[in-house]
């Protein structure tokens, strides 16, 4: 039976998933738990577990930092993180720390139960290929290609030197000594995080199907009358290293770039694929100096998306912004528009995601979820509570991102945003007419002030700039900076007509900073100067 063990500084949480669990059940043994990632690593040395589950906040030794260290120590070893849908952080560092799966709170039994199943799937299925390779014992009948795999696989995925495999090198040397190397790694992006809410056999399927994929596209792939030159190795699910060797720098590089054409992720075929190689070494410690250069390529490709999506502001606007996608145009609709211009802008939306060739899941998922959090803002702008329009914000926000594609997503975004458009038909006429005279009352009151600004009159009135934009817009066709102009000049010109104000006074009284500048808005508004206004029209007595 495989141990287990369970690290969580939340006690409940803890004896829960102790006592609650049937680890018997999912063939593994409950060998003990710790509140801490100091304390687990003790615990650890005294059990040998093969898994450890571990919340990602905790005091004295969080979660990630817990993850990085049994990496390093004991690289075996599964681990499964605990975490919350707001911690897409701590996810991207627990993948580079190595994760094997996640745990989603609150904690759920039977996803529980479904990644322990795929965990011991993986465990069992690793230690069965370990047996196989040891009961290898006359490598001279086997083929070249399965030792050249053997000898790949314990060098890549064993991480074992070429030195210790003395025995097993000496029986093909002259095929791969002095050889020129560079390793691929082909991933379906994002795995970990696709497959969280999939069970066994859904990854078991997964997997054959990428395999088959690899399959269909290596089969035409031309073989040399020397043989091979490509070895392909499963590394994880829906992972696979394509090794090559050959006798030239020049020659494998041309293998690179031939097997680069077949899996073009421009093709809609290889949607969510990743393909990158390392650098061309010699000899067989170049083998797997290419795969960690190619896995730190991977890593850095990973990180260049997370920037993308999260820039410094962590605003929404900025993501879509970087997708050329206009999402003022939809909150424009929501507000005040019709449900075709809403179901433009989301097909606007789908197109633009393939366009900028947006194919990777966690992207996906980041998008999405920031257009739909700015989303439910827009009540906020006429006083309203998103949760008496769509009730639980974070139950609509779960229904989105668990679909599995694209189009369903933007289909259940659709929903919600046919539910705000509804609200804010229902809110218009006379509640609008209220909002829009207390914010002309501001502006008359206030337009004396050079520094005034929309913003002011919104927060006067308690509504947000945009829907202060929207209301004066519809309801007298001008802008604010046209409506503050008018008043300006109608003030001015009264000033100019019933009192001995100089031009720079009545500048001033008006809200101007210069006279000059005065003189320009009051000619371009009125078609003369405010001295041939009053020369023209003064009736002083």
């Amino acid at each position: 039976m495989l141990k287990v063990i369970i690290v969580e500084d939340e006690d409940l949480l803890r004896d829960g998933l102790s006592t609650c669990v049937n680890w018997e059940k999912l063939g593994c043994e409950l060998a003990g738990a710790a509140e801490d990632g100091i304390k687990a690593l003790a615990l650890m040395e005294k059990v040998s577990p093969d898994v450890v589950i571990t919340d990602i906040k905790m005091p004295h030794m969080d979660g990630i930092e817990l993850s990085e260290q049994i990496r390093e120590k004991y690289p075996r070893i599964k681990i499964v993180i605990i975490s919350g849908y707001d911690e897409f952080e701590y996810a991207r560092r627990a993948l580079k720390a190595g994760v094997s799966e996640y745990i989603l709170k609150p904690v759920n039994l039977e996803q529980l139960d479904t990644v322990m199943k795929s965990i011991t799937e993986t465990i069992l299925a690793e230690r069965e290929k370990e047996r196989e390779i040891l009961k290898l014992k006359d490598m001279s009948q086997q083929g070249l290609g399965t030792i050249r795999q053997t000898l790949f696989s314990k060098i890549l995925l064993r991480k074992q030197s070429p030195e210790e495999l003395g025995d097993l090198v000496s029986q093909i040397g002259e095929h791969v000594n002095g050889k020129y190397y560079s390793v691929g790694i082909l991933e379906q992006q994002n795995f970990p995080i696709v497959s969280i809410d999939c069970d066994y056999l859904e990854i078991i399927e997964m997997d054959r199907a990428f395999e088959q994929m690899v399959n269909r596209c290596l089969q035409d792939y031309e073989v040399t009358e020397e043989g091979n030159h490509v070895e392909i190795l499963r590394s994880s699910n829906c992972e696979r290293l394509f090794c090559i060797v050959h006798n030239s720098a020049q020659e494998v590089k041309k293998i690179i770039k031939d097997i680069s054409s077949l899996f073009d992720v421009k093709r809609d075929d290889m949607e969510h694929l990743q393909l990158t190689f390392g650098c061309v070494s010699r000899e067989l410690t170049g083998l797997y100096k290419s795969f960690l250069n190619a896995r730190g390529s991977c890593e850095k490709k990973f990180l260049e998306n997370w920037s993308q999506i999260l820039h410094t502001d962590g605003k929404a606007s900025s993501t879509i912004q970087h997708m050329n996608y206009d999402a003022q145009a939809l909150f424009f609709e929501v507000r005040s528009g019709t449900g075709e211009g809403i179901a433009s802008c989301l097909e606007e939306f789908r197109e633009s995601l393939s366009r900028e060739k947006i194919v990777s899941y966690m992207q996906i998922v980041m998008i999405v979820s920031n257009l739909y959090f700015e989303l439910i803002k827009l009540p906020e702008e006429v006083g309203a509570n998103i949760q008496d329009i769509i009730g639980d914000p974070m139950e609509a926000f779960h229904r989105i991102i668990e679909k599995r594609k694209r189009h369903e997503m933007i289909e259940e975004i659709g929903k919600v945003c046919a539910q705000i458009h509804e609200y804010f038909g229902s809110v218009s006429g006379a509640k609008m007419q209220g909002v829009l005279k207390r914010i002309l009352e501001y502006i008359d009151t206030h337009y004396m002030e050079e520094d005034l600004a929309m913003k002011d009159a919104a927060d006067y009135a308690y509504i947000s700039v945009s829907y202060l934009s929207l209301i004066l817009k519809k309801e007298i066709g001008k802008t604010f900076i046209e409506y503050l102009t008018e008043v300006r000049i109608e003030k001015a010109k009264n000033c100019l007509l019933h009192t001995n104000m100089k031009n720079y006074e009545v500048a001033n009284a008006c809200g101007y900073s210069t006279p000059a500048y005065f003189s320009t808005v009051f000619k371009g508004v009125c078609g003369v100067s405010p001295s041939a206004f009053r020369k023209e029209n003064q009736t002083l007595s």
